[in-house]
């Protein structure tokens, strides 16, 4: 608080040297775009059961969840925390109704046979690096049979993309489509 000319106390974050009295401004910036972009790409999405907007976006929380945990850290806003918490209930939610999906798909594909009876195994879901996730979503797997292989530039351009801020599925999507052609003859 300082006094102003005018003789009422007020805020003001500059001193006369120019230098700012508060130093977390520019994390507190920060901070709030990580609040922002979970709201807008995991809270609203989970509301409104745009199932399909979340899936995109499970590639981008555990780079979120590192940065949660750099701030909490450095800061130690216990709310940054309870995002954190938020993100990994929101990881499970999504893995257990991809569960439920993959085994609907199973079962209505086993449901046209004429089986007497079938058995259902539970196992864990093994998780690939989100840079392969994504490759594979897009572009395909790599046929082994045919001898190809990840397009090593393509990984590489998808894992730089996933460690920028402002990143989204949608705008991978649309950066790495034109590699279709150039997927089915990587060898």
């Amino acid at each position: 608080m300082t006094h102003s000319l005018l003789g009422k106390n007020e805020i003001n974050s500059m001193n006369l040297k120019g230098s700012c009295f508060f130093q977390k401004q520019p994390a507190i910036i920060k901070i709030k775009r990580i609040k922002e972009k979970i709201m807008e790409n995991y809270l609203v999405p989970l509301f409104s059961k745009q199932w399909d907007t979340l899936y995109e976006n499970m590639y981008f929380i555990e780079n979120i969840q590192k940065k949660l945990n750099l701030y909490y850290n450095t800061y130690k806003l216990e709310e940054l925390s309870a995002y954190n918490d938020l993100l990994q209930v929101i990881k499970i939610c999504m893995n257990n109704y991809q569960k439920i999906e993959n085994f609907e798909k199973q079962n209505n594909a086993n449901s046209h046979t004429k089986e007497v009876m079938s058995m259902v195994f539970k196992t864990t879901k093994i998780r690939l690096l989100p840079e392969y996730e994504i490759y594979d979503n897009i572009l395909g797997k790599p046929n082994k049979q045919l001898n190809q292989k990840y397009n090593e530039y393509v990984l590489s351009m998808i894992k730089e993309f996933l460690g920028k801020e402002d990143c989204t599925y949608s705008k991978i999507k649309e950066y790495i489509e034109p590699f279709r052609q150039l997927h089915a003859f990587t060898i």
